[in-house]
């Protein structure tokens, strides 16, 4: 399972799924560490300490965040789909918020960092040739955050509940149910393959 976020709106200090203890990025480093999981809050229920915080993240930024409109969403998931279907990719569950990316899916040729990182490219390029890419992003700014958030899971029961939990993140934002044509229900481990899933 890979969760990837869009500029500015997950950071690498950020609690919502990362499970780091470490700051990787100095200048967050410097603005307090690891932040508190304040984002997903309406600013008026933000306390003043969340409020300075939020504030001091966002003016770290070297632009505006990044966000996904509907059509952006449409041509995203479109593209993932295209992706996965040329690296031979299973997906299990694909849910495309305005801020991030969850995706489940099975074990390929290649690393899940290394088909991750292709796979934003991808996505990016194809929003380009569409003239959907947000303001602010253009070859050399991308539309992702950095890195991604990997967890390997190692069970059937982990893929189910990761599933779910992809899927509820729609939910809980508040949007619809999404379809993409290349996501395949989930029918268990095949016989002899070994940790074939991320």
């Amino acid at each position: 399972m890979a969760t990837f976020g869009a500029y500015g709106s997950w950071f690498p200090n950020d609690p919502r799924g990362a499970r780091s203890k470490f700051v990787a990025s100095r200048q967050l480093y410097l603005k307090g560490g690891r932040a508190k999981n304040c984002e997903s809050l309406p600013y008026s229920r933000l306390d003043v300490e969340q409020r300075q915080q939020l504030g001091s993240l966002t003016h770290s930024l070297q632009r505006s965040s990044v966000f996904f409109g509907d059509e952006q969403i449409e041509r995203i998931g479109h593209a993932i789909c295209r992706f996965v279907s040329v690296e031979c990719r299973v997906v299990w569950a694909l849910a495309i918020l305005p801020w991030h990316v969850h995706l489940v899916f099975g074990r390929g040729q290649v690393s899940s960092e290394d088909f991750i990182a292709h796979l934003k490219d991808f996505v990016h390029d194809s929003l380009e040739r569409g003239d959907q890419l947000p303001q602010g992003c253009d070859q050399d700014h991308s539309v992702w955050a950095v890195g991604q958030w990997i967890d390997f899971l190692d069970s059937e029961i982990a893929i189910d509940n990761a599933i779910h939990y992809t899927n509820a993140n729609l939910a809980d934002a508040g949007l619809k149910l999404q379809h993409w044509e290349c996501v395949t229900p989930f029918g268990g481990i095949q016989p002899n393959v070994i940790k074939y899933w991320d």
